[in-house]
């Protein structure tokens, strides 16, 4: 008996040095530092945390139910499995729903030269065209005729269309798009760009630049050949004395502009490659989880009313600053197809969205169960013995106490994620015995929204009186005379927590 009480004493201790405790988190101040966050619990999702963190796995996210968590405390938002290209935010969620626009309202202009037609000039005399450079080309004074012009610009034009920009990069490109789009999720490996992105990065430079510096050098000669029909054409004009003449110039004027025009998409297709090339290389790839805050904290810590946040984990692409400068050219020519997919990747994407309950649960809940002493109860009757003299006859009963209990809470922590607590705790009952009211007090550990309660036991029980003793003889009696007398019992008990408020603090 004397160990049931010590136990028992031991139990109220714990409980009163949890009483002593701040439940809430009091200091407004939290950690930011590696070590400190990874040193806090997991949040539970069936009880009212303190400062918790929840971790999300990157390539394989999911939305965890609501968290409750108590006033000035905080939840800390930890991601793993970072993509290296992209970037993580969390970010306040309004009560509006907002769809995400399309980061990109114009496809990704990729331009390579959209020849114009060139004005026809007749040929006075019969000439035979060849693929090698005429003094048209190579001289400032080699063109007799509009029509040896003509015939030059011809085949300039014909260069032109063979110098095809992004024709060895067509696969480059396309990973390129890959890359603008979230990892995919899952267990399987993503593959490059999502692996090895330092290496893929260096081999996609490498070849992006050696297109823009190709480029120029195969547009060297074309202007240089530009220049010298400028040139000839200009002689001819101050040459020109007839209407048909002039009428021939002002066609071959025509076709330099829109030879010149050609000229100068190489070069803002040389300054899109570029560009790409160097904005990929600038890109620093450190996977380095959530940028800014991470942290989501109670705004309103001092209200007595619950503080619902909504926040959610968006991701964005850090390729997506170069891809927007590159696509800001509103040209489309034909070659838009290889870049076409670049231009549709949005601004930000919604990974998961985290509710947070900021709340002081309710110190007092209500329980119903069963009690149990013990230590028996008595009755007492007349008996007799072998010779069949009159004798007491004592009986002793254990019952179970069908209680209703109050409990206080007075520490409440999470265990293996579920709602852990210890409670001050009061019933009463109906003892199935005596048929009297039963009262119990004590301390009481619950798991989830099972109790487990340690009790004093506090009611009445039958004595004997009359000076009379258990088996011992019945005298004067008729039947033994007793008394109700109140006494306390040890006990347990278990129960079921209904709790006042709170919402999820039972687990359930």
């Amino acid at each position: 008996m004397q160990r049931i009480y010590a136990v028992f004493a031991l139990v109220m201790l714990l409980s009163a040095s949890a009483l002593s405790a701040n439940p809430n988190c009091g200091d407004p101040s939290y950690p930011k530092d590696a070590a400190s966050v990874a040193a806090l619990p997991a949040c539970s999702y069936t009880t009212t945390n303190k400062s918790c963190k929840v971790t999300i796995d990157r390539m394989n996210p999911s939305t965890p139910p609501t968290i409750f968590v108590r006033p000035a405390c905080s939840v800390y938002v930890v991601v793993q499995n970072v993509y290296p290209l992209e970037r993580l935010t969390l970010d306040w969620k309004s009560s509006t729903i907002v769809v995400p626009p399309d980061a990109f309202q114009r496809a990704f202009g990729a331009v390579s030269p959209a020849l114009g037609s060139l004005a026809v000039v007749e040929a006075t005399g019969v000439r035979i065209l060849t693929e090698t450079l005429t003094p048209c080309e190579t001289t400032s004074a080699g063109c007799a005729t509009a029509a040896d012009i003509y015939e030059a610009q011809k085949r300039l034009k014909n260069k032109l269309a063979a110098i095809h920009p992004y024709t060895d990069i067509k696969p480059q490109i396309e990973e390129i798009k890959k890359a603008l789009l979230p990892p995919p999720g899952g267990p399987e490996h993503p593959g490059r760009p999502w692996e090895d992105t330092s290496a893929w990065k260096a081999d996609v430079y490498k070849a992006l630049k050696a297109e823009a510096n190709l480029i120029p050098i195969q547009e060297k000669g074309i202007k240089d050949i530009q220049a010298k029909l400028a040139v000839n054409i200009a002689t001819l004009k101050d040459a020109a004395r007839t209407t048909d003449e002039k009428s021939d110039v002002d066609k071959l004027v025509k076709n330099q502009s829109v030879l010149d025009d050609n000229i100068k998409l190489l070069d803002g297709a040389t300054a899109k490659i570029d560009a790409l090339a160097e904005g990929l290389n600038s890109i620093v790839i450190a996977p380095n989880g959530i940028d800014g805050n991470f942290v989501i904290t109670d705004t309103a810590p001092n209200d007595k009313n619950y503080q619902l946040e909504a926040w959610v984990l968006n991701y964005s692409n850090k390729l997506l600053p170069t891809a927007k400068r590159v696509a800001a050219d509103t040209l489309k020519p034909e070659d838009e197809f290889y870049f076409g997919g670049i231009a549709n990747a949005p601004d930000k994407q919604s990974i998961v969205t985290l509710t947070v309950q900021f709340q002081s649960t309710s110190r007092i809940e209500l329980s119903t169960g069963l009690m149990v002493p013990f230590t028996p109860y008595h009755s007492y009757a007349k008996g007799s013995d072998a010779s069949g003299n009159a004798i007491v006859q004592e009986t002793t009963t254990y019952v179970v106490v069908p209680m209703a209990f109050v409990n206080y809470r007075v520490a409440e922590w999470p265990t293996r994620k579920q709602a852990s607590a210890f409670f001050f705790t009061g019933g009463v009952g109906v003892n199935t015995s005596t048929k009297a009211v039963e009262f119990g007090a004590g301390a009481t550990y619950s798991y989830r929204s099972f109790a487990v309660s340690m009790l004093l036991d506090i009611g009445r029980d039958t004595q004997l009186s009359g000076g009379l003793t258990p088996g011992g003889s019945l005298g004067k009696y008729s039947a033994p005379p007793t008394t109700a007398t109140w006494g306390v019992k040890p006990a347990a008990a278990v129960s079921i927590r209904i709790p006042l408020g709170g919402g999820s603090s039972t687990g359930k």
